[in-house]
C-alpha cells in the first residue's frame, strides 16, 4: 500500500491520519499501534526475550520389586479393607508408615504412572486410581500360570515323597 502510494505520489490516507497509515502499512492494528505507542512513552522499548525451554528435572526413582509390591497391596488394602478412594497424601502417608520411602507426592504420583495405574475420571467427579487394564491382564495370566505350575508341584511333591508300604516294611 504504501509503496504504491509512493510510486503513484498519491496519499491514500492523509498525513493527518497517521494511525490509519501506519497500520495500512505495517499489518497491525491501530489499537496495537496504540499500547506500542503507549509502551514507548513509559520508557525504552526492548524485544521480548527468548523464553528457556525448562529442563524437566530428573528423579532417580529406584525403587525394588519388593517396595513396588508393598505398594500394590496397600492400593489394594485401601479399596478392600478400608473401602475408600485412596488420594496421593492419603497413599503417602500409608505407605512412609510401612517403607521408607524418601520422595513426595508428585514422585508417588510418577511411581505409579511407572507400575502401570492410571487416575480414572468417575460420574461424581471423583478420580480413582485404577491399574491399566494391560497390566492387570498380564498380572491374572501370570498369577494363572503359576497357579497352574504350583497345582503340578505339589502332585508331584506328594508322590515324590510318599512311602511306600514295601517300604515302610
Amino acid at each position: 500500500m504504501c509503496v504504491k502510494d509512493r510510486q503513484n505520489n498519491n496519499l491514500t490516507f492523509t498525513l493527518n491520519n497517521a494511525y490509519y497509515r501506519a497500520s495500512r502499512c505495517t499489518g497491525l492494528s491501530k489499537r496495537a499501534l496504540s499500547a506500542i505507542q503507549n509502551e514507548a512513552k513509559k520508557g525504552p522499548l526492548c524485544s521480548p526475550s527468548k523464553k528457556k525451554r525448562q529442563c524437566k528435572k530428573e528423579t532417580n526413582l529406584n525403587v525394588d520389586d519388593f517396595d513396588r509390591d508393598v505398594i500394590h497391596r496397600i492400593i489394594e488394602e485401601f479399596y478392600l479393607t478400608k473401602k475408600i478412594v485412596p488420594t496421593c497424601i492419603k497413599l503417602l502417608a500409608a505407605i512412609r508408615e510401612k517403607t521408607e520411602f524418601p520422595w513426595g507426592v508428585t514422585s508417588l504420583r510418577k511411581l505409579l504412572k511407572d507400575m502401570g495405574y492410571r487416575w480414572l475420571n468417575c460420574h461424581n467427579k471423583l478420580r480413582i486410581l485404577v491399574e491399566r487394564p494391560a497390566v492387570a491382564y498380564a498380572r491374572s495370566i501370570y498369577l494363572r500360570k503359576f497357579e497352574v505350575s504350583d497345582g503340578e508341584d505339589s502332585d508331584t511333591d506328594s508322590t515324590k515323597y510318599s512311602v511306600s508300604e514295601s517300604d515302610a516294611a
